[in-house]
Order: C-alpha cells, then structure tokens, then sequence
C-alpha cells in the first residue's frame, strides 16, 4: 500500500516557488504532447513562460487574501487558456484542476473568491481550498445546515453537491477568519 500523502493547504504555499513549478510543468506537458504527434517543439520564448509564472503568482496571492480582483480574473483566465482549455466538439472545457495538487487549491480557491465576488453560488471543493478543511468536512457543514444551498440539485446529481448561495458563504468564510472575508 502506497503512503498516504497530505493534500496541500492554500495559507502553506509559497507563491514565487508554485509559479515557477507550474511554469516549467506546462512547459514539459507541451513538448510530450508534440512528440507524441511527432512535431519537434520549440522549447517556448522566455515571455511567455514567465508570463504563466506571474499569473500563477498573482492568482495563488489572490487565493490567499483576496486583492485585485480584476486582476486575479484575468491571471485565471490566462491559465485557463495556456494549461485547460480544450475544443471536445466544438464546446469548450475550461479550468478542471484537481484540487489536491498545489495549482488544483489555487485554482479552486481563486474560483471560488470571484464567484463569490460575482454573487455566484459556489461548490464544496472552492470552500474546502480557501478553509483548509476536507471536501468532507465542508459537506457535512452543509448536511448540518450551516450554509444554504442555492437550489435543489438537479436530477442525477448528489445532494452533496448542491451549490452554496455566496452570502451564506461569505459569511460561513468569514466566521471562519479567511482572509479577505468578514462579518457584517
């Protein structure tokens, strides 16, 4: 049995390190992808290669204190397009991070910050990544009825699942002193 590792909480990231991590991953997925095909990849220009790097950097210091909205939207949809975004059918499949690796967190939390600004409702895992808590542990806050969903989910989703209305969740955040949140 494999050890079990720690999944990575926000307030613990380093956010230069994370930049620099995601920018050369990005950059290795790129050339595996194109050898696949058997296209020779230019190894990518030093502008945008940094220019990922201070998106990741700007979005993982909005995940954590939630400054400059306008632009911790526009870092989101920049990594979208640079690391996510794929044509399945003509539709469009943006950011599907997973949130137990450092970049899936910040992704989920940033996400969960601008819906919230958007007065959006929000999911269990954008709240569990700006809290620290579990998955879990969010969704049995809202069995228990601490926070309201906004709507009964539709058929053939779990009720677990529902979205939460972004004042419940202000005010659920705030009550549990994340940054950027506080009571009225």
């Amino acid at each position: 049995m494999a050890p079990k590792t720690k999944a990575p909480k926000l307030r613990e990231m380093n956010a230069r390190r994370l930049a620099h991590e995601v920018a050369v991953s990005a950059e290795k997925r790129v050339r595996e992808a194109a050898a696949i095909v058997g296209l020779e990849c230019v190894p990518a220009t030093e502008p945008k290669a940094s220019q990922l790097a201070a998106a990741v950097e700007l979005l993982t210091v909005f995940a954590l204190t939630g400054q400059d909205l306008a632009k911790a939207k526009e870092a989101y949809d920049l990594i979208d397009r640079i690391l996510y975004r794929r044509l399945v059918d003509g539709d469009a499949v943006g950011v599907r991070g997973d949130w137990k690796t450092p970049l899936g967190l910040v992704l989920a939390a940033a996400s969960g910050r601008i819906r919230i600004s958007q007065g959006k409702p929000v999911r269990a895992d954008e709240l569990a990544a700006l809290t620290g808590f579990s998955v879990e542990r969010v969704r049995q806050e809202i069995r228990m009825g601490r926070m309201k969903r906004a709507a009964t989910p539709p058929p053939g989703r779990r009720l677990i699942d529902a979205e939460i209305l972004a004042s419940t969740a202000k005010t659920w955040l705030a009550r549990r002193k994340v940054v950027g949140f506080v009571t009225a």
